[in-house]
């Protein structure tokens, strides 16, 4: 019979209105149901793995195990309950019963799956339902094993309170066993589980009870071929199959468990073998009778054996001192004494030996382990040869502090200076310097501190000197007086340094010495020099009124001298009285010179700032040398350099009795020949140079120079007026410089400070000779911004050994350096023999003074002659002409006299570091000269003619030019002002053209050589910083300077602010001053 004809027979019998006699239910059954399906049920939730717990193929063979266990536990309670309610005569038919488990076995399934899986609480509601309509199912395919039912609707509203009640259940136990079982990492609690089992078990009894209640059974006669069961039969399949699933899902759990627990097992056990073989000490594993078993790589390396070569021998293979052939007996001694575990997990020092047989130091930690009557030793060993050699290390040197620390000749100290003040370290040399034990100077017994013995006039100061060496953690010296322990007063001097840890902690180290006998010394000394000074003040005094009382009657002398000459008209008398009139010239001179030496020691001398003209100082010294010389043919002239102002700030009484004095000593040195006063600019002020020649063989020497009165007067004027004083002296040669800053007119612009440099030299070696320090460091520096390669040598015989091995391609040398042809001549020679070798022009420097003709000159081996004072044009121009006598052509480049516009740079970074001092500031100046300049061509197309407003205003903004290296656009400017004042209208508005573009040229140029992307700064003018804020920042940064802290934001933020207030000229001015 069809399953099809099975639900027509069960519809056979309709809906009726009659009262259905109540049912005879089993209760046994009942009970039996809910012990078999609740043990089902509650085994398939227990069991039931979560997602994060197992992973692969066990995760899904788990879940259909658990989904078929629970939907066979549901199906029997079904059955049971079935059987309970259906009379005694009765059979059920085996097909429609079988085919209600499959929908319970489907949603059973799926439902252990995928709540496995979810968090959504909308889906999870829906798997419910459909579990509860799988169920339903089941229930109606169960009803249709039954032969036939009369359903009455009387007894409706008990089935549907039935079936509302076994919906709650079986929501619950669904919801707690299912849906709520992912809040645990890997199964459901076993209270859990069975709570949840006998709610469902429970919803699927009230479902057939209230069932049972809305129906009657009725017998009709089965079929012959329908398979139908008995009660009995049916119980027993049901029971049958209740304990096979349930025995299954047990076993397989089991085996789960046992499964996971050999993985976890075998990853620890892998991770312990890594981390055996991965650590960086040796680990070797003896057992109890002494065999390693165990040797890591570790231990591989350190000992040098292999794992193979060492495991199964003894470990006293490894043991290098007395305790390796006594191993065996304390293995002994441990197990017949267990208790005593002494060596257990402690750390000791031995000695082991490598494969080679070298011995080492080791640390030793030693653990037992004894399981399954196996005893095992763990030992990790760990090399210290380095930290024994560092220990030893730190050992001499801690002796050798504490050597140095005795012997210093000083008291060494640490104070910390958190919470209570007091030094908690004093070397022991404070005995013998306070009489104090280091214990009492640090307060150790309760006595007083250090502080305590300063000397009570001393202590204000000392604290106070503390406090702000703590405050600014810096370096610091403070002298005071200190009272002993035999109440004696002693000078200390305190030198030491505060620090500042990082959680805020702050401490110094210093060091005390006695300065007692310094400070006796110096009170002596001060003694002297006030004696001194009163005698100094006693000379000036005398001196002042002996020179009035020797120049009353010597000017009376030589009045009458000059009355005589006038009326005496013999030979003889008048060249006596000329003999007489110029000795009492010299000795008027001389008591002078005295006076004023005299003058300038006792400091009585200061300078009186006014504006005056030095060219015509100049000429008024060249004439005075001119007319009271004695010599009526002597030689003088000036050379006063085109490239200075004629206006300049000083005193001009003392520069001109500067000059005066040094032409007089130059007379000393060279007299009978040659005078040449040279005056050109140099760095931030004015080169005064005086060279002579003597006619005569023989003149004084620089020793006797500096020894005259006149010269000790020339040293005083200098250093009065902050110069540097020098002199080239040597034979009948002599030139004395002197360096004078002088500030150039408030009416005037130094336009420039040096000549132009209108050629450059390509890597060109060049040797230069002279006795004189200064001369070799100024003329290296002349060449080396060129792009020379220079060598300097004091004579020509240490230079030659040095072009021996490197042949220079130019000789600069003294010219009155001996030796010269000679040299020339061996090298001549040389080039005979080798053809090949280049002989390097040789350029000679002689005085300017010098009448020599450069005939001369050149037959004594020279190429070329250049002057003293060197004139960096006339050394430019020699070194053309030698490249037109045979150095290599590619070596230099050619000199042009007239430089034109292709020549000048559009940056030239040697004349622009010149007045810089760093990089960042000449940036930041940058900036300030494009804001303040690059809208001044447009002002120029403004201007109509020339005036004297615009006249100034070109030659600041071409001094400013020149100060940061824009050589072109100096160049356009000068030509822009030189048409407008010829009204030459072409030729402006073509300067002017230029000068726009070449300034964005320069600039991009100037930024490329700082490194730094140009920003052009936007063309408006921007708006002024308030004065008032420029003078709190400047008063900001100068506390902080006057502090010692430079504060490198303030310093750039204050000078890209003035930039814009100030040309670049004016900065240069401020910087070099």
């Amino acid at each position: 019979m069809t399953l099809l004809e099975t639900l027509q027979n069960f519809y056979r019998s309709g809906i009726s209105s009659e009262l259905v006699i109540d049912p005879l239910i089993d209760p046994w059954l009942i009970i039996l149901a809910l012990l078999f399906g609740f043990n089902n049920v509650s085994s398939a939730l227990h069991f039931r793995p979560q997602q994060q717990s197992v992973r692969g193929q066990s995760f899904f063979k788990l879940h259909a195990i658990n989904g078929v266990t629970l939907a066979i536990g549901i199906w029997v309670v079904q059955g049971l309950c079935l059987i309970a309610m259906t009379p005694a005569a009765f059979v059920l038919s085996v097909s429609p019963f079988l085919w209600a488990l499959v929908p319970l076995v489907i949603v059973c399934l799926f439902s252990t799956h995928q709540t496995a899986y979810g968090h959504d609480v909308s889906r999870l509601a829906g798997l419910m339902i459909l579990s509860m309509v799988g169920i339903a199912a089941a229930h109606f395919l169960a009803l249709v094993s039954l032969p036939a039912i009369n359903i009455s609707n009387q007894r409706l509203p008990i089935f549907l309170f039935g079936l509302v009640t076994a919906s709650v259940l079986f929501s619950l136990g669904y919801w707690h066993g299912l849906i709520k079982a992912r809040e645990h990492s890997d199964f459901l609690p076993m209270t859990k589980a069975l709570l949840s089992g006998i709610a469902i078990c429970l919803a699927i009894i009230v479902l057939n009870v209230s069932t049972a209640q809305l129906i009657d059974v009725v017998n009709l006669p089965e079929p012959r071929d329908v398979l139908s069961m008995d009660r009995v039969q049916a119980g027993t399949v049901l029971v049958a199959v209740s304990i096979v699933t349930y025995v299954a899902a047990l076993a397989n759990f089991f085996h789960f468990v046992a499964k996971k627990r050999h993985r976890i097992l075998k990853t620890h056990t892998e991770s312990l073998e890594t981390m055996i073989q991965t650590v960086q000490d040796g680990v070797i594993a003896v057992n109890s009778a002494g065999l390693v078993t165990l040797f890591n790589p570790a231990a591989e390396m350190l000992f040098g054996w292999s794992a193979k070569e060492v495991i199964g021998r003894n470990v006293r293979m490894l043991i290098g001192d007395e305790h390796r052939y006594r191993h065996d007996e304390y293995i002994n001694r441990f197990f017949r004494n267990q208790t005593d575990s002494s060596i257990i997990g402690k750390s000791r020092e031995l000695t082991a030996m490598k494969k080679n047989g070298m011995t080492f130091p080791i640390r030793l930690t030693l653990g037992f382990s004894q399981r399954d009557a196996e005893d095992v030793f763990i030992a990790t060993v760990c090399d210290i040869s380095e930290q024994r050699q560092q220990t030893q290390s730190l050992r001499e040197n801690a002796k050798q502090y504490r050597t140095l620390i005795a012997n210093l000749p000083a008291l060494t100290f640490r104070e910390m200076t958190r919470g209570r003040r007091q030094m908690v370290y004093v070397s022991d040399s404070a005995k013998q310097l306070t009489g104090f034990t280091a214990s009492a100077l640090t307060g150790e017994h309760g006595g007083g501190s250090f502080v305590d013995h300063v000397h009570e006039d001393d202590q204000a100061h000392y604290m106070e000197k503390r406090e702000e060496v703590i405050r600014q953690c810096c370096h610091y010296e403070v002298e005071y007086r200190f009272v002993t322990r035999n109440e004696e007063v002693k000078w200390l001097l305190e030198v030491g340094h505060s620090y500042r840890s990082e959680d805020g902690g702050t401490w110094i180290d210093g060091l005390i010495f006695d300065v007692s006998e310094r400070k006796q010394k110096e009170l002596v000394m001060n003694n002297k020099v006030e004696q001194a000074s009163r005698l100094t003040e006693s000379k000036s005094s005398f001196l002042n009124n002996m020179g009035t009382e020797f120049r009353t009657p010597l000017n009376s002398m030589l009045g009458l001298a000059d009355v005589l000459l006038e009326s005496v008209k013999e030979p003889e008398q008048r060249q006596h009285l000329e003999v007489m009139r110029r000795s009492g010239n010299a000795l008027l001179t001389l008591i002078n010179d005295a006076m004023e030496a005299s003058r300038f020691e006792s400091r009585a001398v200061s300078l009186e700032m006014s504006e005056f003209s030095l060219l015509q100082l100049c000429q008024q010294i060249e004439f005075i040398a001119r007319e009271t010389s004695d010599s009526a043919t002597l030689d003088i002239q000036l050379d006063y350099s085109s490239l200075l102002n004629e206006h300049f700030i000083g005193d001009a009484r003392r520069l001109k009795q500067l000059l005066h004095n040094m032409v007089r000593n130059t007379l000393i040195v060279a007299p009978g020949g040659g005078i040449r006063l040279h005056v050109y600019p140099w760095e931030d002020g004015v080169r005064l140079a005086v060279s002579g020649y003597s006619s005569l063989p023989e003149s004084a020497s620089e020793a006797e120079l500096n020894q005259s009165i006149s010269s000790k007067l020339m040293v005083h004027l200098v250093e009065l007026m902050d110069g540097f004083l020098w002199y080239d002296v040597k034979g009948r040669t002599s030139i004395i410089y002197a360096d004078i800053p002088l500030a150039c007119a408030k009416s005037e612009v130094n336009a420039v400070s040096k000549l132009e440099a209108t050629g450059f030299l390509n890597p060109v070696e060049i040797v230069v000779v002279d006795r004189l320090a200064r001369n070799q460091k100024e003329i290296s520096a002349i060449l080396l911004k060129k792009g020379a390669r220079v060598q300097t040598f004091t004579t020509l015989s240490a230079a030659v050994n040095a072009m021996e091995t490197n042949p220079p391609d130019m000789l600069l040398i003294d010219a009155y350096e001996e030796g010269v042809s000679e040299w020339k001549g061996l090298q001549g020679e040389e080039q005979a023999i080798e053809p090949d070798k280049l002989i390097p022009q040789i350029i000679g420097m002689a005085v300017s003074a010098d009448p020599t003709p450069i005939d001369q000159w050149l037959a004594r081996g020279f190429d070329q002659l250049i002057q003293k004072p060197v004139d960096t044009d006339a050394m430019y121009l020699a070194l053309r002409n030698c490249v037109d006598q045979g150095v290599d052509q590619q070596k230099i480049t050619p000199i042009s006299l007239k430089p034109t516009e292709a020549t000048r740079a559009l940056f030239n970074q040697h004349l622009a570091m010149q007045h810089w001092q760093n990089k960042p500031l000449f940036a930041k100046v940058l900036d300030g000269f494009w804001t303040r300049y690059h809208d001044f061509p447009n002002q120029l197309q403004k201007e109509t003619k020339a005036s004297e407003r615009l006249s100034q205003t070109i030659k600041r903004v071409r001094a400013s030019s020149l100060c940061m290296g824009f050589e072109r656009y100096e160049h356009w400017l000068d030509n822009a002002y030189r048409a407008l004042q010829n009204e030459n209208a072409t030729k402006f508005d073509e300067a002017v053209q230029q000068l726009e573009s070449c300034l964005s040229e320069s600039y991009e140029k100037a930024f490329a050589y700082l490194g730094i992307r140009p920003s052009f700064p936007e063309r408006d003018q921007p708006k002024a910083t308030p004065s008032l804020t420029i003078i709190q920042g400047a008063t900001t940064f100068i506390e902080a300077l006057e502090s010692g802290q430079l504060d490198e934001e303030s310093y750039f933020t204050l000078i890209l602010t003035l930039s814009v207030r100030l040309s670049p000229l004016s900065w240069r001015s401020l910087f070099w001053r």
